[in-house]
């Protein structure tokens, strides 16, 4: 049933405290800015602002099937448009099958036919075919919006494996739990996806996941499934930032090395190691701590067979803000304290500077040879 019906069979809005018709009010179909579906809603509207819940005004209609005139509250009409009802309390008094369906009820001869089972007295996997034929029902509308929101089936499993636990370690053994894409919870959303153990009968919604970067290795929580949807990579907050400031890309070196890089000097200090023979490898992730925080520095290159390790830098804003606010010298100290714990020289290396220290590299790698 259209709303522009519902619309048309109202006859006024007026406020029962006062008795005065309300003319200014409107029934419209929109989706509220803090709606978490995005799905539109019939609502009403007073000077182009949505009338809350807590309201003192009340609908008179006429229904479009008996042609009776009623009276309820505005949140009641709201409830009927909704839900799409054709029928007013009167005409449905009057349906013959709800009739009929009364009377078995007073006989007690088919109780279980007529009355659905309620949800609380569901056991697991009845709610679980439940909620299955409920989204099923669902017009492809709200399964088209609810699926641009929620990972569905394939593509959770194809994140699976950059899952290393649910519920804050409370789920280590992902693998034991299948996921839902759409259990019914009966609230606003209707829906939600939720991981659940058949052989324990329980589930858990996928909340505060701790994820393996798909760049540095190292794990990282996040709030839920959703952060990560429509995203080819999983990445932690360190390597997204860098990867929208620079690119993180990769070069396949010929001896089957695989480094990463965000610039061109970049690129071209690990092409030149790799034409005069020198090993080159990622650099370790790093923790270091500002103002009570952690964060974690990725250290450019080391080179293992001369036991240097290498960050390229160059005089552009980051740098500079890096230094303004402390981070440059919180990476320089944890780098250096690393060094010296594995027997490494760390180096900070500017353009200006890079011609030389490559004259060095060629040198101690002559040296290494003898």
């Amino acid at each position: 049933m259209s709303y522009e019906q519902h619309k048309q069979s109202i006859l006024r809005v007026f406020d029962k405290t006062k008795s005065q018709t309300v003319d200014t009010c409107e029934l419209i179909i929109a989706t509220h800015p803090s709606s978490n579906t995005k799905i539109p809603v019939p609502r009403f509207q007073q000077s182009d602002k949505w009338i809350s819940r807590n309201n003192e005004l009340c609908v008179e209609y006429k229904c479009f099937t008996c042609a009776t005139i009623n009276c309820v509250s505005l949140n009641l009409f709201l409830r009927r448009v909704g839900k799409g009802r054709k029928g007013c309390p009167a005409c449905c008094n009057v349906d013959e099958e709800k009739r009929e369906n009364h009377r078995l009820l007073l006989i007690g001869g088919h109780h279980k036919e007529v009355v659905e089972k309620a949800w609380k007295d569901m056991t697991f996997n009845e709610r679980l075919v439940e909620s299955a034929k409920k989204f099923a029902e669902m017009d492809d509308e709200t399964k088209k919006h609810y699926r641009l929101k929620h990972f569905n089936t394939d593509e959770y499993y194809r994140i699976l494996p950059r899952i290393k636990a649910v519920g804050n370690g409370k789920i280590i053994d992902v693998n034991e739990w299948a996921y839902i894409e759409a259990y019914y919870c009966g609230n606003q959303s209707q829906f939600t996806p939720v991981l659940i153990n058949h052989s324990k009968e329980s589930l858990e919604k996928p909340k505060y996941i701790t994820w393996m970067c798909d760049e540095c290795q190292t794990d990282f929580i996040g709030r839920d499934l959703e952060t990560q949807k429509n995203r080819l990579r999983i990445l932690c907050n360190e390597c997204s930032l860098s990867n929208r400031t620079f690119k993180i890309r990769h070069l396949n070196l010929p001896n089957g090395v695989r480094i990463k890089w965000q610039s061109v000097p970049e690129r071209r200090f690990i092409e030149w190691c790799s034409e005069n023979g020198i090993y080159i490898e990622n650099g370790p992730s790093l923790v270091y701590e500002i103002e009570g925080k952690k964060h974690k520095y990725l250290l450019d290159f080391i080179l293992p067979e001369l036991r240097i390790a290498v960050e390229l830098k160059d005089h552009h804003v980051w740098h500079q803000q890096q230094i303004n606010s402390g981070k440059f010298s919180a990476k320089n100290a944890v780098a250096n304290l690393w060094a010296t714990e594995t027997g490494y020289i760390y180096n900070v290396i500017f353009p200006k500077q890079l011609a030389d220290f490559k004259a060095e590299l060629l040198k101690k790698k002559s040296l290494c040879k003898i």
